[in-house]
């Protein structure tokens, strides 16, 4: 296969599109084609990225670790997709609502609240230890902006919650969990919360922290609550992503002891009710128009996009997986040009494949 095409698409979008931008395409066990262009910062000097450079994946944590570890617990019959989230939270109102409700955002919960203002007066400001807590309690007292089921809000907050309880059913912090249960088993080594690696993409010229942002999650939120939360907060490499990805297609088909694939099936397979939005359980689906994932993609795909610019599309069918880590709010946020960028670069790609 020549990818030939996909390198220059790649480079036309640097700088107008993104400072950088890696790329792996996968199928099976195998890389068809890698590719790191662009700069990891531009200010205040520029440094070349390259294919071990680490983004910040922004939301990708909420499908790499938040729900994989909870396939995790019920895989292990410490958790159900029915469980009512008040039996962890007693100050969460609605009994009705369940951990389903908090993968698939229908649990009603509103889709963003900038709580790091709030938690910005604490003393020790991101290392309070009450933080996670006042933030819950905080989530508890929203007024909802749905009842459960009756519409689809994709929430930040209902990850926020989904941590909290991971946290309290393992005993353990995120990033912790997700070292032990699911970057060790799949020797991840350049996946994790808090990096310590000197190659990391920047993203924003934050206000908040008055520099520019590299090595510190972008989202405020979870920068606030210490750089470890549901929502956001994981960095990685593509090829750690594609060790990840090569793990949840062999599940799928049956043959691969990281999660049962029975579980990894009941969330994939997963048809909401109700609803004519696709999405799986924890994932989303391409939608049927305008889809950042294109067009090209077999009907059996998940996948997540994260707001610095990444992106995770699996096609479980053909077992074709494609990771797009940018840092596209470097050095600022409102260059949202990738938006048109993404469903030209997939389709593209699919049609090499499909030759």
């Amino acid at each position: 296969m020549n990818f030939e095409n996909i390198q220059k698409i790649i480079n036309k979008g640097i700088p107008e599109i993104f400072p950088s931008a890696s790329l792996l395409i996968g199928k099976g066990d195998t890389v068809l084609f890698k590719h790191t262009e662009g700069f990891a910062s531009i200010v205040p000097e520029n440094k070349k990225a390259n294919n071990s450079t680490v983004y910040d994946i922004a939301s990708l944590t909420k499908v790499i670790s938040t729900t994989t570890l909870t396939m995790l617990l019920i895989q292990e019959n410490k958790l159900s997709l029915k469980t009512p989230v008040k039996k962890f939270i007693n100050k969460f109102k609605n009994s009705d609502v369940t951990i389903l409700h908090l993968l698939t955002h229908t649990s009603g919960l509103p889709d963003w609240k900038p709580y790091y203002l709030s938690l910005e007066k604490l003393p020790s400001f991101r290392k309070h230890p009450n933080a996670s807590r006042k933030v819950v309690d905080l989530i508890c007292m929203e007024k909802p902006a749905a009842n459960p089921d009756e519409k689809r809000i994709y929430s930040d907050l209902s990850f926020i919650l989904l941590g909290f309880i991971l946290e309290k059913i393992y005993g353990n912090n995120l990033d912790k969990l997700f070292l032990k249960y699911v970057a060790a088993p799949l020797k991840l080594k350049n996946c994790m919360f808090l990096p310590h690696s000197s190659n990391i993409a920047a993203t924003e010229d934050c206000k908040l922290r008055g520099k520019i942002i590299s090595g510190e999650v972008h989202d405020e939120n979870a920068y606030a609550l210490g750089g470890v939360a549901g929502h956001a907060g994981l960095f990685s490499n593509a090829e750690d992503i594609f060790l990840f990805s090569k793990s949840i297609i062999k599940s799928y088909n049956g043959d691969e002891s990281f999660i049962k694939p029975e579980i990894t099936r009941e969330f994939f397979d997963f048809v909401p009710e109700n609803f004519s939005e696709r999405y799986a359980i924890g994932w989303d689906r391409p939608a049927k128009a305008s889809s950042s994932a294109g067009s090209l993609f077999s009907e059996k795909t998940v996948g997540h996009l994260g707001f610095t610019g990444c992106s995770l599309w699996i096609d479980l069918l053909r077992e074709v997986t494609v990771i797009f880590l940018t840092n596209r709010v470097h050095p600022s946020r409102s260059n949202e040009k990738i938006k048109k960028f993404r469903p030209i670069l997939h389709d593209a790609i699919n049609r090499i494949i499909d030759g």
